[in-house]
């Protein structure tokens, strides 16, 4: 449950804190929602490469609203400022205009792209990956729904990895962005 507990002075803003009966040492689901909407929003307005990277992640109708939220903001010439658990994200006019900008592509998305590779570098608990490939090295996420051990096994090992590949395609770019889904031996 959310209660709206205070209002900031000197603007039109709202504070809102989990009613929780007692203090929990683990985050919330809804304290974890609220935490990707501001890493959402905030890639938004950062970069193509974080943009399509954080879209990788979502159902593809969140793209449709995200881009809505910003032209909402455009046109009302507002900004927004949004604190969740200690970071901080500001969105002046630039960043607003920025987010517009990549917003308004709709990305494109590959299911599964398998590559040929070997699995150099993969860091569990920030969900990333290194792979090494004919073409150079791939960088990227791995899926929430990635078996964590069959990755483990194919470390530093030749591997065909199957990709989900988001093309976000702004200012005559293409920016790709990589989910790692699974790994299996490669073909003979």
């Amino acid at each position: 449950m959310l209660m709206l507990t205070e209002m900031p002075r000197g603007s039109v803003g709202f504070e809102l804190v989990e009613d929780v009966e007692q203090e929990s040492v683990l985050p919330t689901d809804l304290s974890e929602v609220v935490s990707q909407v501001g890493t959402l929003l905030d890639a938004a307005a950062t970069s193509d490469v974080a943009y399509a990277e954080a879209v990788a992640e979502l159902d593809q109708r969140v793209v449709a609203g995200l881009r809505d939220f910003f032209e909402g903001l455009r046109r009302a010439d507002a900004s927004l400022k949004l604190e969740v658990q200690n970071r901080e994200y500001v969105f002046d006019a630039g960043r607003v205009m920025e987010a517009v900008a990549r917003t308004a592509v709709q990305p494109e998305q590959e299911d599964d792209r398998p590559v040929l590779g070997t699995l150099i570098g993969f860091l569990p608990t920030d969900r990333r990956f290194e792979l090494q490939t004919e073409a150079g090295l791939l960088k990227g996420k791995i899926a929430r729904e990635a078996d964590q051990k069959r990755i483990v096994s194919s470390f530093q090992k030749p591997c065909l990895a199957h990709l989900r590949v988001v093309m976000v395609e702004r200012l005559g770019q293409i920016t790709e962005a990589f989910t790692l889904v699974s790994v299996e031996e490669p073909p003979p």
